[in-house]
């Protein structure tokens, strides 16, 4: 059987929102498709620890958690015996085949050194290029692309204990490596290729198809309301809750209602983001905050609902939960990025403000869209993960 790594920022997928979704469906198909699974991800440990890698044999493969401890944002990614580490996880196992998902909290420095084996890089969002993963800067404005000024600057309190003034530069020159070294790279939206294209004009990018899970049959689709609203995704600024909720308070005279579903990110510029705008949200009549909701409970929320509204203020690449909405034929609006090319349907808001955000909600149609389908996840996957030929036959 071939034998594939799976790269990913973390366990249980389920937690991970759409990333973790796409990973569940990989590890369900591949198995049957004749792969032999294994999976990587970071936990870091509090406290000066060395390196090690944790095998835990699950129902689908492998998983091998790769615990480790830095105090500097460069150890994060400038690690020498975690790149042991995994190099020697790769030879043990015999891998022939990596697919990255994610490479937050992983160690960068082994891959360009990678011998003989296939490297598949999908494009999520922009964690490679971007130290704060998503071309904002710290002033909450798109970011055009990396350069070690304006990376130094939009990161300058990570920076206290590095001992060197190149470190920015560094990462730079690594990440070029990386994808240099990438036998294929794809992205799930034609928003995302380009931005990345722009940034690395020698790097090709290739657009792909992300696994979609069916519908639940079951979900109360007949309890919709012309009126529901629903918002999925992490209480951080860059989601854009913020300016959906200043919307909110003044359609407090209109029928509109608001469920928003999400746990809180931590925000490094905004510590207090999330607590500020979830008590704004408790006291709006119109608004409910349901936290963060198993996928299932997730769909019959999204299925009872007559509008996906993702305001996002970073360049958002293809969000799962959009799928699954046009799924139910829910209307979406959303904000920055490649969500708009899910669907003719799709509103998208721009410039992005309280008040073209208000309007847009305004003049929603109230007749519910015709259901969208998509393939098969394994035949996706099949299609997606293949062998490469020149590799090994």
């Amino acid at each position: 059987m071939n034998k594939i790594l799976l790269i990913c920022h973390g366990f249980p997928f389920e937690t991970l929102g759409g990333v973790g979704q796409v990973m569940l469906r990989l590890i369900e198909a591949l198995p049957k498709l004749g792969w032999t699974v294994h999976v990587l991800v970071p936990k870091n440990t509090r406290g000066y620890q060395a390196p090690r890698i944790e095998k835990i044999e699950q129902d689908w493969g492998s998983l091998h958690i790769l615990h480790r401890s830095f105090l500097r944002w460069s150890s994060a990614w400038q690690d020498r015996r975690a790149n042991v580490e995994v190099a020697q996880l790769l030879q043990t196992e015999e891998i022939q085949y990596i697919h990255v998902h994610h490479l937050n909290g992983l160690p960068l420095g082994w891959i360009p050194r990678l011998c003989e084996i296939y490297l598949h890089i999908t494009l999520h969002d922009y964690a490679i290029p971007c130290a704060r993963g998503q071309m904002l800067n710290r002033h909450q404005a798109i970011c055009h692309g990396p350069s070690q000024i304006n990376c130094a600057n939009c990161i300058d309190s990570w920076l206290v204990l590095e001992s060197s003034n190149n470190i920015v530069y560094n990462r730079m020159i690594l990440t070029q490596r990386i994808l240099k070294r990438a036998d294929r790279i794809d992205a799930p939206s034609q928003d995302l290729q380009k931005r990345m294209s722009t940034l690395y004009p020698s790097v090709q990018i290739e657009l792909c198809k992300l696994p979609t899970k069916p519908t639940n049959p079951f979900a109360p689709q007949d309890l919709h309301s012309n009126h529901q609203l629903i918002f999925v995704g992490s209480i951080h600024p860059s989601k854009g809750l913020h300016i959906l909720l200043q919307v909110m308070h003044r359609l407090q005279n209109k029928p509109f209602h608001l469920k928003i579903i999400g746990g809180a990110t931590q925000s490094e510029l905004q510590p207090n983001y999330a607590q500020t705008w979830l008590e704004l949200a408790e006291n709006l009549p119109n608004v409910s905050y349901l936290g963060e909701q198993s996928h299932e409970d997730l769909l019959n929320e999204v299925a009872s609902s007559h509008c996906l509204i993702l305001p996002s203020i970073w360049p958002e690449n293809s969000p799962l939960v959009i799928r699954e909405a046009l799924q139910y034929g829910l209307h979406v609006i959303c904000g920055e990025g490649g969500s708009k090319e899910l669907s003719d349907s799709i509103i998208q808001v721009s410039p992005l403000s309280v008040y073209n955000l208000l309007q847009s909600i305004l003049q929603l149609p109230t007749v519910r869209l015709e259901c969208q389908t998509y393939p098969d996840p394994q035949l996706v996957i099949q299609d997606w993960i293949h062998t490469p030929r020149d590799h090994w036959g």
